[in-house]
């Protein structure tokens, strides 16, 4: 059997040959029952954040707020970066500055998300989310504000020393950019765990 796939980079309507086993895979399929109430879907969705929040790990994956205390570790590990060579620092200033752009994405998504599920709860929970809500806008706004210790080196190689924060006067990820980038994760992650034990209380 051979599996036909779309990458997402491709721009043709046309499938091909996977040439691996595709890490991740959805199939969708038609149910004849109703869906459940956007009420029931929204607390169900606030339920399963809150225990992804709370696992440590996925497979071999640090996950929730575990993986913050993984990333600040790492950072906070000089030793290990003045072993690298140029080659090896460049893959993690890469990873590292991604994986903060998609942390932002996804704070800011949570966010407008819990603003648009407001309005749709009632009674205890509409205030529950209303003020995580207010919580996730302080972790977005804080992501924000420390983008410049998480740049990436293409940016560099291009040209384009650049953040959406500001643009930065450097060609580097300075032992210092990474201390401080370990300190605005300490606090983010506070944030974060102050909001989801605020959502634990969805009933």
């Amino acid at each position: 059997k051979k599996i036909l796939c779309r990458t997402y980079y491709d721009e043709s309507e046309e499938y091909s040959v996977a040439e691996g086993f595709p890490w991740i895979m959805f199939r969708v399929r038609k149910r004849d029952e109703e869906p459940p109430p956007a009420r029931e879907s929204i607390i169900n969705s606030i339920k399963l954040a809150v225990e992804l929040a709370q696992t440590p790990f996925i497979d071999r994956y640090a996950n929730g707020l575990t993986a913050y205390d993984v990333w600040i570790k790492d950072l906070e590990n000089e030793e290990m970066f003045s072993k690298m060579n140029q080659k090896e620092l460049f893959i993690h200033w890469h990873i590292n500055g991604w994986i903060y752009d998609s942390l932002y994405d996804a704070r800011n998504a949570a966010v407008e998300y819990l603003k648009k599920a407001e309005k749709i709860l009632d009674g205890k929970n509409r205030e529950i989310i209303k003020e995580a809500a207010e919580k996730f806008e302080r972790v977005r706004k804080a992501i924000f504000e420390n983008w410049i210790y998480f740049t990436m080196p293409h940016w560099v190689s291009q040209g384009r020393t650049w953040t959406p924060k500001a643009t930065i006067e450097t060609d580097k990820w300075t032992p210092e950019m990474r201390r401080k980038g370990a300190e605005a994760l300490k606090n983010i992650k506070k944030l974060e765990q102050e909001a989801f034990n605020i959502l634990k209380k969805i009933k």
